[in-house]
């Protein structure tokens, strides 16, 4: 045989070897993304379950919207409330859409709230309650208790959600809230 040709098979071998290396590293890497995005699926189709069925031991108290003129909100528009855990399981998760209506009962903006991301600190905090509050985990609650939360509220660009609760007047146009809320649970994590 020829030098030439041997040369040319090596080259060959080499380019064929990389394209089928490279085809294999590309499917795998795929397969796992695949395997991911169903997990999530999975994941998220079981908290939307689990909030149907567990959603009658969760109790969502006082929440109401408020305008804070000092701490940690100040000046910001916030939803606070409480969630207890009257069942018999520990929450790691709890997704809360919370709806503000108009005066026809219509829903003009729906809130999504993270009651165990956005606890209160206590007064008397240590410094791993501080840590924990600002990593934005989540805190776990046991069966039989409750937390306090307070949210943010996103601003609004077309509704009309933070001037009424700014001022204490609630508007009467469809486009503004009427002061009125209703709330679902939506996902729960144990």
């Amino acid at each position: 045989m020829k030098l030439k040709s041997i040369l040319v098979i090596i080259l060959s071998s080499l380019v064929i070897s990389a394209v089928i290396l490279s085809t294999i590293f590309g499917l795998s890497l795929f397969i796992g993304w695949k395997e991911r995005e169903a997990a999530k699926l999975h994941n998220e189709t079981l908290s939307s379950l689990n909030a149907k069925r567990y959603s009658q031991y969760l109790s969502v108290q006082g929440i109401q919207p408020k305008f804070e003129k000092r701490g940690l909100y100040k000046d910001e528009c916030v939803l606070v409330g409480s969630l207890k855990n009257n069942g018999y399981r520990t929450i790691t998760s709890v997704e809360l859409s919370v709806m503000f209506l108009n005066n026809s009962g219509d829903v003009i903006h729906t809130e999504k709230v993270y009651p165990l991301k956005t606890s209160i600190m206590p007064r008397k905090t240590t410094i791993a309650a501080l840590s924990l509050f600002t990593s934005g985990k989540e805190v776990p609650v046991l069966p039989g208790e409750s937390i306090k939360f307070k949210h943010v509220l996103s601003e609004q660009k077309d509704k009309d959600i933070i001037s009424p609760i700014k001022n204490n007047r609630y508007g009467t146009n469809p486009k503004e809230w009427s002061g009125k809320l209703d709330q679902v649970i939506t996902c729960v994590k144990f």
